[in-house]
């Protein structure tokens, strides 16, 4: 067997259309599931905190700050996730041009 490490088919480019498609579609349900998963755990840390609170209320301060982390973990979420189909649609296009 000869490998060949500049070959393109060793790298996995695709073939057709059809297949850098379903690159692109995999990369988006692939990033769509990291997307749900980390907000299912922001979701669950939310309710213990919102528990927490209802047995031993929190300061203003803190509430403040508890509020404020969670705004930054959504707004890191998006950007992780932003960066994730930026990269499949980076993928996606030099896909097409190796195609043409």
């Amino acid at each position: 067997m000869n490998w060949r490490y500049n070959d393109s088919s060793w790298a996995g480019a695709p073939r057709s259309f059809g297949s850098a498609f379903l690159y692109l579609l995999g990369h988006l349900i692939y990033s769509g599931v990291a997307f749900v998963s980390i907000m299912a755990v922001a979701w669950g840390v939310e309710f213990a905190i919102h528990e927490l609170n209802s047995i031993y209320p929190f300061d203003l301060d803190e509430a403040g700050l508890i509020h404020k982390i969670q705004v930054f973990a959504l707004a890191a979420d998006t950007f992780i996730v932003c960066i994730f189909v930026l990269a499949g649609i980076i993928r996606f296009i030099k896909d097409l041009r190796k195609l043409l």
